[in-house]
């Protein structure tokens, strides 16, 4: 027995969301939740979306005026995901202390894939 999904016409965002809604808000959003999987976007990909710009700037602070917690402490195995990624991941202010870290990003070797993949055996 096969089982045919219904076809549901789509909605759009712009309708669902309020009118004062960034419209990089709206494009994350879309791409989060995009129907083919291949066509979805990565947590990484995701990172460095428009919508999360205004976090990589020097000294972005919270609405409530607070400063946020580290959002840019990567681990190596984190910059090796998508190591095409980095320049637009971490803000060029962040650079030194990853540097501190051992990471360089001038001078970044990703860890192979292979290496990063968790097996069950």
């Amino acid at each position: 027995m096969k089982h045919k999904f219904p076809q549901i016409r789509p909605h759009p965002f712009a309708k669902v969301f309020r009118p004062q809604t960034a419209p990089e808000a709206i494009d994350l959003v879309s791409k989060l939740l995009e129907y083919t999987p291949a066509a979805r976007l990565s947590a990484v990909e995701a990172m460095v979306h428009p919508f999360f710009d205004e976090l990589r700037t020097d000294g972005a602070r919270m609405p409530n005026g607070k400063t946020f917690p580290p959002l840019f402490n990567f681990t190596r195995e984190e910059l090796s995901v998508r190591p095409d990624l980095i320049r637009k991941l971490v803000p060029a202010h962040c650079e030194t202390e990853l540097a501190s870290r051992g990471i360089v990003l001038d001078s970044f070797v990703p860890i192979p894939l292979d290496e990063l993949r968790i097996t069950l055996d």
